[in-house]
């Protein structure tokens, strides 16, 4: 199976984290290549805050990925797999590699941070210990640019003090996301059985069940591009996928009543901003959706055992419980 995994990011023991840098962390794929010098030139582009770089290659020949990076001064530290294995797996393998105290997963086609945006991610992580992610996104919709912390369009641009707020989230965006590591190797990194477009939501649920908050910020975020308007039944049918996979070894029927509950109050907008939609696209997204859901559900019912090992596992590590021996011998081998 390709989507449901097992947790792979086990923290390096021994490995001290260094004070105060940030680990720069861009997983890039083969189409995604064209934009990355973007991405590189925003972490690059920080004022006073010590980083490195390590660019995640998923899949990507070492000859593509060095011919894209011509120009980037310093190189990045670059990591490669041999074959795109998704963005949670990639950025649990950077993570690996990282050495900073505060770890900045960056999506490549991300820009326009404020150039002291890592700075006030040290700041915000620093000034409480509670809160172990900080980010957000700025995209370009048609009617004027939109601030999403992670579930909120807060939507309040024109307050005095709108570039300063902090919103307490239930997950940041990881297209732009600050998080100290300790807390990330505290909930074992992300899942690589929940990928996008659930794999924020899911790493800010084992955040917040740890005891975590999860706060957005304008400073801290970065410009998204707009979603286009070209929903398959593959990318839907992976959509709900993740959505069950994520309910099935997350919540109780109450908890997911209260997340329920909480979109009824702030709004059911699922997904980003999308660019206008032709009433054939409309259409088209209709099918598709309807589509990929009909596929995931006997699909994730198939695999319920597997899914129920998951949850075991979730929960060992979310209560802090040693594995059973069995799983940590086979960890071992």
């Amino acid at each position: 199976m390709y989507y449901l995994k097992t947790q792979r990011y086990r923290p390096a023991p021994g490995v001290p984290a260094e004070p105060g840098l940030i680990s720069a962390i861009i997983p890039v794929y083969e189409r995604k290549l064209p934009t990355l010098s973007g991405a590189l030139r925003t972490a690059l582009g920080q004022r006073d805050a010590a980083i490195e770089i390590i660019v995640v290659g998923n899949g990507i020949r070492e000859s593509r990925l060095e011919a894209a990076l011509n120009g980037i001064r310093p190189l990045p530290r670059l990591a490669l797999l041999e074959r795109n294995l998704g963005a949670a797996h990639a950025r649990n393998m950077g993570a690996q590699a990282a050495r900073g105290e505060v770890l900045w997963f960056l999506d490549s086609d991300v820009t326009g941070c404020d150039p002291d945006a890592a700075r006030a991610a040290l700041e915000i992580l620093g000034s409480d210990e509670a809160i172990a992610a900080v980010g957000g996104i700025l995209y370009d919709d048609p009617a004027g640019r939109v601030f999403a912390a992670g579930r909120l369009f807060p939507g309040d641009d024109a307050a005095p003090d709108a570039a300063s707020r902090l919103y307490d989230d239930d997950f940041v965006n990881t297209a732009c996301l600050f998080v100290r590591r300790s807390a990330f190797e505290r909930v074992e990194g992300f899942a690589d059985y929940i990928e996008y477009p659930f794999d924020d939501v899911d790493f800010g649920f084992k955040l917040r069940a740890a005891g975590f908050r999860c706060v957005g910020t304008r400073r801290c975020a970065g410009v998204h591009p707009v979603h286009a308007n070209h929903a398959t039944v593959f990318h839907e049918f992976l959509t709900f996928t993740n959505l069950l996979s994520h309910v099935a070894v997350s919540h109780t029927p109450r908890s997911f009543a209260s997340v329920v509950r909480r979109k009824r109050r702030i709004g059911w907008r699922f997904s980003p901003p999308q660019s206008p939609a032709t009433a054939l696209e409309r259409v088209r997204a209709g099918f598709a959706r309807f589509a990929g859901a009909a596929m995931a559900v006997p699909y994730v019912a198939w695999h319920a055992p597997h899914l129920a090992a998951l949850r075991r596992e979730r929960w060992t590590i979310l209560r802090g419980e040693p594995r059973p021996e069995r799983v940590r011998a086979q960890e071992a081998a």
